[in-house]
């Protein structure tokens, strides 16, 4: 889609707002109506859309792509963030009104370093779905659940599903039952951060 794109996809859109509109289109609002809408991310979110999200909030109201008529909607939004939202303010890439309105209640979910008690959790839960979506029967040995908690992981659980998924791939592509510990050692997770700093410190 064009850069409006997000706007589209949380508002909707209406016949020929855009060149592929061959007809009205519902957004994320419309469609979570009555219950509860997770948005990650947000502080990459633009600043036109953040102002159309303060007027959802405020109002309860917004208005598709393409169209002046408002609509009503009754969503519980729960927003995700890596990100130092007050940093973002201060650059102005960041609605200081916005900031405001969301972080009257926040969760602070510690990073996978810090609860690495998890991993074994995570894995096999990750393991099991796999198994249940490709109808097979792979494990992973002891030895590598303990190869797993040597990593700091510092793209957090996104980083070690991504991960898993690619070594049960390659175990699935060599015909092997398990994944192993010499698998994790041939084949390392990135382990340091993308920022040595604040990740958006060079904008200043």
């Amino acid at each position: 889609l064009r850069r409006e794109s997000l706007d589209i996809q949380l508002f909707g859109w209406v016949k020929e707002s855009f060149t592929d509109a061959k007809a009205d289109g519902v957004g994320a609002i419309e469609e979570a109506d009555g219950g509860t809408l997770f948005l990650d991310e947000i502080g990459r979110m633009e600043i036109e859309v953040q102002k159309k999200l303060l007027k959802f909030l405020d109002k309860g109201y917004y208005t598709r792509y393409g169209e002046s008529k408002p609509r009503q909607a009754n969503v519980r939004l729960i927003f995700g963030t890596n990100l130092d939202l007050e940093y973002l303010v201060k650059l102005e890439l960041f609605l200081p009104d916005f900031y405001e309105r969301i972080v009257q209640q926040v969760l602070t979910i510690p990073p996978l370093r810090e609860r690495k008690e998890d991993i074994i959790i995570l894995a096999n839960s990750f393991i099991e779905k796999l198994n249940d979506y490709h109808h097979v029967k792979l494990s992973i040995t002891d030895p590598a659940m303990a190869q797993f908690q040597k990593y700091d992981w510092p793209g957090n659980v996104r980083q070690f599903k991504n991960y898993l998924e690619n070594l049960y791939n390659l175990a699935k592509w060599e015909q092997k039952s398990t994944i192993v510990e010499e698998m994790i050692i041939e084949n390392p997770p990135r382990n340091y951060s993308f920022y040595e700093v604040n990740p958006l410190e060079h904008l200043e």
